[in-house]
């Protein structure tokens, strides 16, 4: 009777996120890429601006809480013979919600983009639409901001090799990862010119700029914390490969009236697109080492990761996956009714967790292995991580980067690294609790917010794999190890 009422209660929990969502979620309202090609079209010009051809419209990223969406669209233009490209803040809202959204907007937009308006509301849409750098709550970096600042503050950004007195003649910034009103990472470039001397010298940095400084104190406070542990005279010990070692980017600087920290930028590939030149018989386990080192650190913060915050999430990502697929509802129901009932069970260790940890933050250049996007950091189970980098390998099959025995092999190499070098035992049971719930929360999620082509299919071939993976935790006997873990994963 009591497991009857908990599954009663999760499901009354589910419709209620669904029906919350049907207000906002942007493929329920009109929001998607296919709809606003034809809204867009009149909408974004001024009265005295030549249109331009609307050819195309990018979903680079949603995101989604359960009352409210934003999306990152990239559109792609073109007027004669001439293209550009332009991106847009989308923020999906309620329509009682729409006009004051609307006004808010305007009243923090400051900058006009080249062609079209800066912000334009699709009231049928229960859409705002602002023109990118506009943000509604952080006044995002731009290469204005650094003519005046970069030539006082040089030496420490350029670690030494440039002093004196120096002129910015050219700079370029480029978005890395965005999250709107939290977090902005851009790669900046930049030419200086010597005022004594006339030389020209170009200065790299990548800006990491959060919503207030005491955020970018605290990510600053960190970085420099893993910096003395992981500098590039140390992890050396960790070079069973023909890597260096391994480290994380030092911090050159800080743009406090921006919260901004400004951080070394380092050439190379990110793991996932060296791999095929390296030996995965070295460099996987050694990928594995790298996490299991990381989770030795003595460093903590703040911020925690619990199974309940994990499964909020994913009621949320199902929720917003059976809204876009409603055929799929019944089995992500039976999904967060499974992992629910698993989520009651206590973990028995919290360790700093890298919060993202794949293949693409692992970046190989000639001097070694960088430890990359650490702004998401955090204190929790070990098996977090784990099922993160599990996780992301499968979608990374689905979209072809890797064939079965390939991926098969990334991930039984990757485990038996972090099995040699951890300190602790990680229980496979947890490890797959979390493989299945980040398989629904982030995978298959994925093909609703991008709007992949065959997305029914796609979604449908991720939730089978987080059935098989929770079938696989319910054979085990409890004495299996993470290595033989590698071997039993769907």
């Amino acid at each position: 009777m009591i497991l009857d009422e908990h599954r009663h209660q999760r499901k009354a929990v589910f419709s209620s996120t669904m029906s919350k969502r049907r207000l906002t979620f942007p493929y329920a309202t009109g929001a998607n890429p296919e709809s606003l090609m034809d809204r867009l079209g009149s909408d974004l010009w001024e009265e005295d601006e030549t249109p331009w051809t609307i050819r195309r419209i990018e979903v680079m990223k949603t995101w989604e809480l359960a009352d409210r969406s934003t999306v990152l669209y990239q559109v792609h233009f073109a007027l004669e013979e001439m293209t550009r490209k332009q991106m847009y803040v989308g923020h999906v809202a309620r329509r009682t919600e729409l006009l004051d959204l609307h006004r808010e907007v305007l009243e923090s937009t400051l900058i006009q983009p080249k062609i079209g308006k800066a912000v334009v509301i699709l009231e049928d849409a229960n859409l705002v639409l602002v023109a990118f750098p506009n943000d509604r709550k952080m006044s995002l970096i731009a290469v204005e901001d650094f003519k005046e600042w970069l030539p006082t503050h040089l030496e420490e950004i350029s670690q030494g090799r440039l002093c004196g007195n120096w002129e910015v003649v050219d700079g370029r910034i480029k978005m890395l990862k965005y999250a709107p009103g939290k977090r902005y990472t851009a790669r900046c470039d930049f030419r200086l010119r010597s005022i004594s001397s006339g030389d020209l010298e170009d200065v790299s940095f990548v800006s990491k700029q959060v919503a207030d400084e005491r955020k970018a104190s605290l990510l600053q406070d960190t970085l420099e914390s893993l910096g003395r542990i992981w500098g590039p005279a140390t992890g050396s010990h960790l070079d069973r490969t023909n890597l260096e070692g391994v480290r994380v980017p030092a911090v050159l600087g800080t743009f406090s009236e921006k919260a901004a920290l400004l951080i070394e930028f380092i050439k190379g590939k990110d793991l996932k697109r060296a791999l095929p030149d390296l030996d995965p018989d070295k460099v996987l386990p050694f990928a594995g080492k790298v996490l299991a080192s990381f989770h030795k650190t003595d460093h903590q913060v703040k911020k925690r990761m619990q199974r309940a915050d994990v499964l909020d999430e994913v009621q949320v990502a199902a929720a917003a996956t059976a809204e876009s697929l409603p055929r799929h509802r019944v089995k992500l129901l039976s999904l967060v009714d499974e992992l629910s009932e698993v989520s009651r069970e206590p973990e028995d260790r919290s360790v700093l967790l890298h919060g993202s940890y794949r293949l693409n933050h692992l970046f190989v250049h000639p001097k070694g292995l960088t430890l990359l996007d650490l702004d998401s950091v955090c204190m929790g189970h070990p098996a977090f991580d784990l099922g993160n980098f599990l996780s992301s390998n499968y979608y990374l099959e689905a979209q072809g980067r890797f064939e079965k025995e390939e991926h098969k092999t990334i991930q039984k190499l990757f485990l038996q690294g972090y099995a040699e070098e951890s300190e602790f035992t990680v229980d496979p049971k947890t490890v797959l609790w979390y493989l299945a719930s980040l398989l629904v929360k982030k995978q298959a999620l994925k093909y609703v917010k991008h709007a992949h082509v065959g997305s029914f299919l796609k979604v449908a071939a991720v939730l089978k794999i987080a059935e098989e993976v929770l079938r696989v935790r319910n054979q085990i006997c409890g004495t299996e190890s993470l290595t033989d873990l590698g071997e039993m994963l769907p």
